[in-house]
């Protein structure tokens, strides 16, 4: 099964303790955490958006898109 990868900016106002019981509660799994960012990388089975949780000023999807130029 396919697991999606993303990248969370955490609100100012919200620990990121908050955040890792939310995620572990949706079944989702946290990968790493940037505190001095507040970014939480983690991943899921289905696909996720800002909407889905309050805690989070945006969401992005991990790209696999990066290529190198000669």
């Amino acid at each position: 099964m396919k697991r999606y990868i993303y990248y969370g900016v955490i609100r100012d106002d919200i620990p990121f303790s908050r955040v890792e019981t939310e995620l572990t509660i949706a079944g989702m799994r946290v990968i790493n955490f940037y505190p001095r960012l507040g970014i939480v990388k983690f991943d899921s089975k289905y696909q996720v958006t800002t909407g889905n949780f309050d805690f989070f000023d945006s969401v992005e999807e991990e790209k696999s898109d990066f290529f190198a130029q000669d």
